[in-house]
């Protein structure tokens, strides 16, 4: 299991953890980056998934997308003014 994950979650220490992230401005703004990246990467693959269909080579071409899922939810942003 990740560091900021557990079998057994007290609900009233669940409630306090989740007020405490959706205080803290750091981490909205870490989130609002990484989820513009993964539409920046949406947008793009989309495009890519387009330009083979205009080509006409949609049906015989084979991708394959990988991603580090980063499991970075836990830790500390580091902010970089």
């Amino acid at each position: 299991m990740p560091g900021w994950s557990s079998l057994y979650v007290d609900i009233d220490q669940a409630s306090q953890t989740i007020e405490s992230m959706e205080a803290d401005r750091l981490r909205h703004r870490y989130y609002h980056n990484i989820f513009g990246m993964v539409k920046l990467i949406d947008d793009n693959v989309g495009k890519l998934l387009d330009h083979l269909k205009e080509k006409r080579v949609a049906d015989n071409t084979i991708i394959v997308f990988t991603s580090d899922h980063g499991d970075q939810l836990g830790k500390k942003a580091i902010a970089r003014e």
